[in-house]
Formats: structure tokens, sequence, C-alpha cells
């Protein structure tokens, strides 16, 4: 190809790409405004869609939004049940304006142990400080409540269910008698629990017999049962000074003779019951109250001496408390020697039952006694020699039984010891110098027949 023609051929190119630049360029403003106005054969770009990030954050702004919403509605309902179940917990209602009998259905509450099983009583938690008697009145109780939530779970529906028992008879004076009840009630749930306890107690000794002072008697020296602040009734006066029943006494003459029947196990209702004495005040039958003994932790001095109860002492009996009397003489309690007896035992008198065997060696751990009654009991065996572990005892019965062997010289290790009774025994041998040599206001022996010589004693058997 010739340079002319190749010159030729680079015009002809060079032209033909002007006219197609002229073809895709607008040729006027108007062309130009037509292709970028709507509904033109020319579009405009379509919105892109939002991003993933867009999204998830739209999201994140309505699930707060619902949570708001959800927040505002179940707050208010769970605080109205948190108020609800405080209220239950503490077992308080405003003051009844008609209160009903005790027999409302069983509530849903747990089930407490029943009694005659539980090793331990249900604990009654404080909720309002306790008030001493005759100060501003307590918080108020409904007692229908505390019948419900409180004693049916621990006795059952079957008290509640039979007029004979105590249980029914007291929760039946309560709701329909009682001032401290029908009138609003003026005590928090532990002396409520105390006052019930009290009205059991004086159902189960028969107190609608008493001739004096009972809750329908018009001869009383001091406040009679059932009248007012139970911490005012005579026999339980004065409580603690947390307004709780810490001494029940029933004193010679104090309701004519009258008191009978058996002592309930619920006893363990005064948790703070450090007292429990009954003489010379009537017949009390039945067995000794194993749950009380069981879950007592308070208890000095029980005391029911010269009555009619039977059965055996419970091992363990009272074991729990800082016990320091225990008197049950003349009774007619029989089977073993207890044992796993306090050791903070100081006084311990059994005469005149039926407990048979040897003296055990345990007793020998009740290192601060200082009575010992084991008189009348039909026990057997040789006295053990090491009596002189009782550093602290003044006073020995071992009268009237059948026990064998000679006196321990051990005995003249006693240096507090001042009286020893030992006759009506089968001993035999002579009293040793070492306990003549304690001049005792009181020895005892058999020395007026041929087993037993005695120079140095205040009294010879038989007589």
């Amino acid at each position: 190809m010739t340079a002319h023609e190749e010159e030729k051929d680079e015009h002809s190119e060079s032209k033909q790409g002007e006219e197609k630049s002229d073809e895709e360029a607008p040729s006027t403003p108007a062309q130009a405004a037509s292709r970028s106005a709507p509904g033109t054969t020319s579009k405009l770009p379509e919105e892109e869609p939002p991003s993933g990030s867009a999204r998830a954050g739209m999201g994140v702004v309505c699930l707060l939004c619902l949570l708001l919403i959800i927040a505002a509605v179940v707050v208010p309902l769970l605080l109205d049940v948190e108020d609800t179940a405080t209220v239950a917990s503490t077992n308080l209602a405003p003051s009844p304006t008609s209160p009903t009998a005790p027999m409302a259905p069983t509530p849903t509450t747990p089930t407490a142990p029943t009694v005659g099983s539980p090793t331990v009583a249900p604990t009654v938690a404080p909720t309002v400080a306790p008030q001493p008697s005759g100060t501003s009145a307590p918080t108020s109780v409904n007692f229908n409540q505390f019948i419900t939530t409180w004693l049916r779970p621990i006795f059952g529906d079957a008290p509640f269910q039979d007029s004979e028992n105590a249980l029914f008879k007291a929760a039946k004076y309560m709701a329909n008698n009682d001032p401290f009840v029908v009138s609003g009630g003026v005590m928090n749930r532990e002396q409520l629990a105390d006052r019930f306890g009290a009205f059991v107690l004086y159902f189960g000794l028969n107190g609608q017999a008493w001739n004096t002072c009972g809750a329908t008697s018009t001869d009383c020296s001091g406040t009679k049962w059932g009248a007012g602040n139970h911490c005012d009734w005579i026999g339980i006066s004065p409580c603690n000074e947390n307004g709780r029943v810490k001494s029940i006494q029933f004193a010679s003459g104090f309701t004519g003779g009258d008191v009978s029947g058996s002592i309930p196990p619920q006893l363990w209702l005064f948790e703070e019951l450090e007292e429990f004495i009954i003489r010379d005040a009537g017949i009390i039958t039945g067995e000794l109250p194993v749950v009380f003994g069981a879950n007592a932790t308070m208890m000095k001095v029980f005391d029911v001496a010269q009555k009619s109860l039977a059965g055996p002492i419970p091992d363990g009996f009272l074991a729990e408390s800082p016990l320091e009397v225990l008197s049950l003489g003349g009774n007619s309690l029989r089977g073993k020697f207890p044992a796993n007896l306090p050791v903070t035992l100081e006084e311990l008198v059994l005469d005149g039952n039926s407990l048979t065997g040897f003296v055990p060696d345990e007793l020998f751990d009740l290192e601060g006694l200082r009575k010992l009654g084991l008189s009348s009991l039909g026990m057997s065996g040789p006295l053990p020699q090491n009596f002189d572990r009782l550093l602290l005892i003044e006073e020995v019965h071992l009268d009237n039984n059948s026990f064998s062997g000679t006196v321990p010289a051990s005995f003249g290790n006693l240096l507090a010891l001042t009286s020893l009774t030992v006759h009506g025994n089968d001993l035999s041998g002579s009293i040793p110098s070492s306990l003549c040599d304690l001049s005792l206001p009181v020895l005892t022996s058999d020395c007026n027949n041929s087993t037993v010589t005695c120079d140095c004693c205040s009294a010879c058997y038989p007589l």
C-alpha cells in the first residue's frame, strides 16, 4: 500500500470516530433533559436496598421496644407477687372483721413434720419484735390464717376434726371466744403460739372443770385463764422479756384439786419455756410427751412428781435442754433406767417408779449432780464403786431396792454428802469407817439384822 492510500485510510477512520461521538452525545440541552426526565426511555438508577448491618440495627431497635413493653407489663405483676409472698412468709394479716371457725381448707404451704415423728419442732420465726406484757400491743395476727398456714401443716387435719381433741377445743375457743382474736388480736406469731399452747394445755388438763382460775371460774386469786394477756394468767405469770411463756406452775390448791388429764405433746409450742411444775394439784395420767422432750431447748426444771404418769422414761428426754431438775418420783413409770440424760442435771429424782436393772455407768457422767433419788424402784445388782465421781453430791437415796454386796468405801470420798439411805436392800458386811468419818446427819442401813453392821448410822432397819 502506498503512502497516499495509508493517509486516506487514517482520514476515513478519524471521520467515522467523530460521527459516532456526535451520535452518543446529546445535540441540545433539551435532548439531554429528555434523557434524564422520568417517563422517558432513559431511567434513573434504582435505589440500592439497605445493607445487612442496617437491617440488623433496625432489628435491635424493634427488640428494645418490645422488651420495654414487656417490662412495663410484667414488672408490676412481679412486684405484686413479691408483696403477696412477703405477707405469706410473715404470716401476718389485717385484723379479721369476723373470725371464722378453724375449719379452713388445707393450705398449699410446704408440709411440716407431723407431731410424733419429728425430732425438731418447727421454728416459729420472729416477724415482729415481741412486746413485753403490759406494753403497747404487738402487731395483729389473723388467727384463722395462723391455723391454716401454720397449725394444719404441722398437726394435720385430724385433730381439728375431732371435737374431743384438746387442739380442736383450743382452736374453737380462740376463734369464737378469745377477745384477743375476736377484737383483732394484739400479738405476733410467737406469742400467739404461746397463747394457743396455753389453751391446749388448759383443755388437756380438763380446765373446764377447774374450781378456781379456769376460764369460766368466778373464784381466782389472780388473773384467770383466758382473760386478758396470757402472760398475766395465774400459773404462767410473768413472761420473760420477750413476752414469751417461761414458767408454768400448778401449785397446791391452785384449782381445788381438779387438775386432771394428760400433758399434751404440744408443750413444745412454748419455745422459751424453762419450768414446768405440777405438784399436788390433781391426777395426771398418760405418758411423758416424747415430742416435747426431744424438742425443748430451754427447760431447766421439769417436776411432775406424785402423779399417775405411766410408760417409759424416753432415752434422751430433755437432753437438748440445760436441765437442772428432773423430778418424776411417785408415778407409775416403768422400764429401764433412761439413757442420755442431760449432763447439766443437778437433781434427779425417780423414786417410787418401776425401773429395773443395774445403776448405769453413765449416771456418773452427771458430775454436777447434788441429789439422787432412786428409792423403791426395784433395781438390783451391786452398788457401783465409782460414786466418788459425783463430788458435789449431797443426797443419795438407794433404799428399798434389791441391791446386793457391800456398801462401797468410795462413799467416804464424798465430802459434800449429808444424807445416804441404803436400807431395805440385800446388802451385807459393815458400813465403811471412811463413811462413818463423815458424821452424816442421815445414814440408814439394815443394821438391825445380822447382815449389816453399822456403828454410825442415824437409823437402823427394820425398825
